[in-house]
């Protein structure tokens, strides 16, 4: 994933869906929004939905219904969705995903707005540092500078709670460090192998394919950690990260 989408952008509201009555295929206005009346979320869209979003990190989404579709080259999707930060004691949002799939079947999230009328507000906040971070969260959290081509695109966090730190090259790498003891990974894809490890003394739980590590999470007496790549990475990178994060 060249890029990660940022979470709860601030957007314009969500087009009026009054007066728009059709929600049937042969319905829909070329170029323009239509509301779909049931709001039914069929197999094929939660696909659609799932293979847009799978790349996300730092957020839960759960998909409610289909709003609106839009008639392009392509066609765009509104979903309304709950979202949940990935953090100790988060509440569910409301949040409208938008997505777009081409005419190949390609998909991708072209936005993510606020539901205006909920007040949400972003949990996560940019940091120009990881030490403007610390000071934000209340610990401190040391990461390499860099991850093999990987470097630092992104460091945000959540006020005396989280930080996270993204890592990108023509994919991601997230580490982040949060209080207490819960999974903080927001990872909850299946994988083929999960196994706990010793590493630099940590048992860590290790999650994978044939491919290689995707999943690393730890606790200490404090803090919950955790690394989750977009690619496969190697058992010896995977021993290195955990070795240097604290």
């Amino acid at each position: 994933m060249k890029k990660m989408i940022k979470v709860f952008t601030a957007a314009m509201m969500m087009a009026s869906l009054a007066g728009c009555q059709a929600n049937k295929e042969s319905e829909m206005i070329v170029g323009g929004w239509t509301s779909v009346e049931d709001g039914t979320v069929t197999e094929d869209l939660q696909e659609i939905f799932d293979k847009a979003t799978e790349s996300l990190i730092g957020v839960n989404y759960k998909v409610i219904e289909l709003l609106e579709k839009q008639i392009v080259s392509g066609t765009n999707y509104k979903f309304l969705c709950e979202a949940t930060a990935v953090s100790p004691n988060a509440e569910p949002k409301q949040v409208i995903v938008t997505i777009y799939e081409d005419l190949n079947g390609n998909v991708k999230v072209t936005d993510i707005e606020d539901v205006e009328t909920t007040g949400i507000a972003n949990p996560f906040i940019h940091a120009d540092t990881i030490q403007e971070a610390e000071e934000g969260a209340g610990f401190a959290f040391a990461v390499p500078e860099n991850i093999e081509e990987y470097t630092i695109t992104d460091i945000t966090y959540i006020e005396k709670d989280m930080i996270q730190v993204i890592y990108s090259d023509e994919n991601t790498i997230c580490i982040r460090k949060a209080n207490g003891n819960e999974d903080i990974s927001g990872d909850y894809n299946e994988y083929q192998t999960e196994e706990e490890m010793s590493i630099d003394e940590k048992n860590v739980n290790v999650k994978g394919n044939e491919e290689g590590i995707y999943h690393l999470t730890w606790t200490d007496e404090e803090y919950s950690y955790a690394i989750i790549s977009s690619e496969a990475i190697t058992d010896a990178l995977a021993e290195e990260l955990v070795q240097s994060v604290k």
